[in-house]
């Protein structure tokens, strides 16, 4: 496809998948673990809003649900194209 080409066309690329990359990093850091924990332990820890969302309510007792959050968005940056930003 050539750079002056300004047709919308689907593009294959190669991801590595945000939530399976996060769920591998974050078994494996016992320090973020004991600050989560020590968090859920103090009662001004955590938002309202960590505790009200399904899956942490969904949880199983001692399972740790990771305060996470991912914002989105489309940005142009010229005339014809776009990204999404994050």
């Amino acid at each position: 496809m050539a750079n002056h080409d300004l047709e919308r066309r689907p593009r294959l690329i190669q991801i590595i998948l945000a939530h399976e990359h996060w769920a591998d990093d974050l078994s494996n850091l016992e320090a973020g673990v004991a600050d989560l924990r020590d968090r859920l332990a103090r009662e001004d820890g955590l938002p309202p809003c960590y505790y009200d969302h399904p899956v942490t309510q969904g949880a199983v007792d001692g399972e740790i649900v990771w305060p996470i959050a991912i914002y989105l968005d489309g940005v142009p940056y010229s005339h014809t194209d776009g990204v999404i930003g994050w």
